[in-house]
């Protein structure tokens, strides 16, 4: 415990004291170093009292008698890759290191038995001819789902919280060094979480591949469902995998012909005619990932050889406006063109998301689900994503699918999984082209998207203009800019036009740079630096921001600021000393202490 001892004053200054008194009774905070010995004594009987145990399940413990966890032997081993690795270690003491197997005998034998080890059904598909593939759910899987199919159809539970209904499904890639595990998740009322209902391992990233996860589970819920089932109980959400994507929509037609009593006595034509019709039907039980678009703007929106800096708040404003759910058809189709004329560099990835199919997964104008079904869905795949990083966390990434001739629920990989090189875009993994590299692969020219984005810059129409200004964050450097005391600039022309004179005390004519109170060393020629600026002609503006200065240089920033503040005094507004003048400041204020310059 702390005693506060009476103020001691030092130097004219009065302290207060605090004392450390007494013993400490809490356990000590985990070591980052070695365990003692008496540790590893202890870790070395829990790894031969269950020699086959992963360090998650050691972490955890059993009923057994003589089970104890390894956070109990040491806090330090509540870390998971750090009990991994201890664990590697007391393995190495005992002798224990498993030798590779020989032959393929011991391996058939595992996965026969791996539901006999589970000790229920675990394993519930699997196969080897054409394609290889794993399916895995448990009873309690099972269970979660029947608790999902009722909380939807039940009429007593509507409300503000129905955007928990559906299934939510994604593949993570890192899980095993090989082949995609494919993860899907229901919400439990009863544990008020997201939890997963179906894993399955797929040796490949085709609509084929993927259909047998969605075969099974879509199997699963219609069990559950039984006579009460509805098709919005195959709803499903996910990214923009064009794999994924056509595997629920041959699985959802297959699921409907299952229960079209009188399929058998259709032709031929009708049959593939019917089919057909349901492919298409399953775009209205599809919802796609919101914030795999915002993540995709936002990479756009941070290349000012994409989107400029001052217009970055205007390329924003676009975008919400087409994922408004008020927003018209009308609405949608002018916010489209005034991103394809303001933006003319990203043209490849404006159409990448306005396909027919991907667009009717997003934005709510295009939707064929209904408002009630796309209300009662979530809008994002973060919980199962939330479900990789979880199961990373307990149990490593980089596995072997198979190690040693046995099948494990993996502790941790081995080794270092090989460093992945730059990663190329898959042509099934759903992500648009949000690159400087790939827009350029996809789209035109450079030097003719560069000469077209040059009319942007310099004064624009009024109606082009954002009506709001975004407000930039300050820094422990920024202040408020002095509004009574500022300094009245004299009235100059330039090509593009006056500067007001005739309110010399408004926001038009603050001083902005001011980064503290012993800065004028860098205060006083960036005022001057940006009056030369504003003399310039506008042909030499362009030529110097978009073909002489790189891009990503402190330079480049500098001068793009002074656009937009010559824009902002040009277009007459702000009448009175208001936000927008402060945060042309602060922006200038940031980009110094960004770069390190006080």
């Amino acid at each position: 415990m702390a005693v506060n001892r009476p103020r001691e004053p030092r130097d004219g200054e009065v302290y207060d004291v605090w004392e450390h008194s007494g013993k400490h009774e809490h356990p000590r905070p985990p070591y980052d170093g070695y365990l003692t010995k008496a540790e590893e004594v202890a870790l070395d009987l829990q790894i031969r009292r269950r020699p086959d145990a992963t360090a998650h399940q050691l972490r955890t413990g059993d009923s057994a008698p003589g089970s104890v966890p390894l956070a109990v032997i040491s806090p330090a081993l509540s870390d998971p890759q750090r009990a991994r690795y201890q664990v590697n270690k007391g393995r190495e003491r005992l002798d224990l290191r498993q030798t590779a197997s020989k032959g393929g005998g011991p391996l058939l034998h595992a996965l026969g038995d791996l539901n006999k080890t589970f000790g229920s059904p675990f394993l519930v598909d699997s196969g080897f001819v054409d394609r290889a593939y794993f399916v895995m759910q448990s009873p309690f899987m099972r269970l979660i789902i029947n608790e999902a199919v009722d909380d939807w159809l039940d009429p007593i539970r509507p409300g503000p919280e129905d955007s928990r209904h559906g299934v939510v499904t994604d593949g993570d890639h890192t899980f095993f060094r090989d082949g995609l595990l494919m993860t899907s998740c229901a919400f439990s009322t009863t544990l008020s979480a997201w939890v997963p209902v179906l894993y399955s391992w797929i040796d490949g990233q085709s609509a084929e591949d993927h259909r047998l996860h969605f075969r099974q589970l879509n199997k699963a819920i219609m069990e559950c469902a039984g006579d009460r089932f509805d098709s919005k109980l195959l709803a499903s959400v996910m990214d923009f995998s064009a794999a994924q994507r056509a595997a629920f929509a041959e699985e959802y037609a297959d699921a409907m012909i299952q229960r079209f009593k009188s399929w058998d006595l259709l032709g031929y034509e009708a049959q593939n005619a019917q089919r057909r019709v349901f492919v298409g039907e399953a775009s209205a039980f599809v919802q796609g990932c919101e914030v795999h678009f915002w993540r995709s703007g936002k990479r756009i929106q941070r290349n000012g050889a994409l989107v400029p800096p001052d217009q970055s708040y205007y390329f924003e404003q676009l975008l919400r406006r087409m994922l408004d759910p008020l927003c018209t058809e009308s609405d949608f189709d002018v916010a489209v063109r005034d991103l394809r004329r303001t933006f003319p560099r990203i043209q490849s990835w404006i159409s990448w998301w306005l396909q027919p199919l991907v667009a009717r997964m997003l934005f709510p104008v295009k939707k064929t689900m209904s408002e009630e079904d796309a209300a009662r869905l979530p809008r994002t795949s973060n919980p199962v994503e939330t479900q990789h990083s979880l199961l990373h966390h307990a149990s490593g990434k980089g596995h072997n699918l198979i190690a040693d001739g046995h099948v494990p629920w993996p502790s941790g990989p081995t080794e270092p999984p090989p460093r992945r090189e730059r990663m190329e875009i898959h042509p099934n993994d759903g992500r648009a082209p949000d690159t400087l590299d790939a827009l350029e692969r996809l789209g035109k020219p450079l030097k003719t998207q560069r000469q077209s984005s040059e009319a942007n810059v310099g004064p624009e129409p009024k109606d082009n203009l954002p009506q709001e200004s975004t407000r930039l964050p300050t820094t422990t450097r920024s202040k408020e800019l002095p509004q009574r005391a500022a300094v009245p600039v004299a009235k100059f022309t330039t090509i593009d036009g006056t500067f007001p004179s005739d309110r010399p005390n408004s926001s038009f004519h603050l001083a902005s740079y001011s980064l503290s109170h012993n800065s004028c060393f860098t205060d006083h020629p960036t005022e001057a630096w940006f009056r030369a600026f504003v003399l310039w002609p506008p042909e030499v503006r362009r030529e110097a921001l978009y073909h002489i200065i790189p891009t990503e240089s402190l330079l480049s920033s500098v001068f793009f600021h002074f656009d937009a503040r010559l824009k902002w005094i040009l277009s007459g507004r702000g009448q009175k000393p208001c936000r927008p003048g402060m945060e042309a400041g602060r922006s200038y204020q940031l980009i110094w202490v960004r770069t390190y310059v006080d």
